[in-house]
């Protein structure tokens, strides 16, 4: 018999995936009973820009765009290559490229309309938002990356506190630049975190299969 370790590691990332995708589900369904609140927050948004904190805001929106997210992952996929870790690169640049496909999917079925921003002019619909939902799967792999990787546990924490802070500033971005409602975000948190936990849990089903020995 195998260790009951890895078998309730398994059943317990199976688990969050189920309930992010249940609730994003539900955000998805529910999304018109948030508009009183996507309304209020967006409004709220205005009152608390400021010339510096915009250029800060443009600046985070510019750089976890979809294009540079995937020029970044193709650069990150390659030192993995490089450094005998060909099966996380095929994760990672597996895992953002679906990314890509499912958000645009669902943003052309759902067809939400954006909030109007007077500070960037963004073409495309709304629900989810692909800057959360590609920060959620491009830093969850990193975070995961680590893990497997690093020995210092100080280093584990910190890297992993650093990129949650960093995918919360993402989400309060794009309200605050009004690109974004509140359940866009909510609904691309959910939506990240599912396509995370799936891609991670396939990985591990396959990882220990004869292909994956060379790699």
């Amino acid at each position: 018999m195998g260790s009951p370790g890895p078998l309730l590691s398994q059943r317990l990332i199976l688990l969050v995936s189920l309930l992010a995708l249940l609730g994003f589900v539900i955000v998805l369904v529910l999304r018109s009973h948030l508009v009183e609140v996507d309304t209020f927050l967006n409004v709220w948004s205005t009152s608390i820009q400021t010339g510096n904190l915009t250029i800060v805001a443009v600046t985070i929106s510019n750089l976890f765009d979809t294009y540079i997210v995937i020029a970044i992952s193709l650069l990150i996929g390659t030192y993995l290559v490089v450094k005998n870790y060909k099966r996380y690169s095929i994760l990672l640049l597996c895992a953002v490229s679906g990314e890509v496909l499912i958000v645009t999917s669902i943003k052309l079925l759902v067809a939400s309309p954006r909030p109007i921003s007077v500070i960037l002019s963004q073409t495309g619909y709304s629900f989810p938002s692909g800057h959360v939902t590609g920060s959620v799967v491009f830093f969850g792999l990193l975070t995961y990356f680590m893990w497997q990787i690093w020995k210092s546990p100080q280093a584990k924490v910190a890297s992993s506190s650093v990129f949650l802070t960093v995918i919360c500033i993402v989400g309060f971005d794009r309200i605050y630049l009004n690109v974004h409602w509140l359940s866009d975000v909510i609904g691309a948190y959910l939506l990240g975190v599912f396509w995370l936990t799936l891609v991670l849990l396939i990985f591990r089903h396959v990882e220990t299969a004869r292909y994956f020995q060379a790699y």
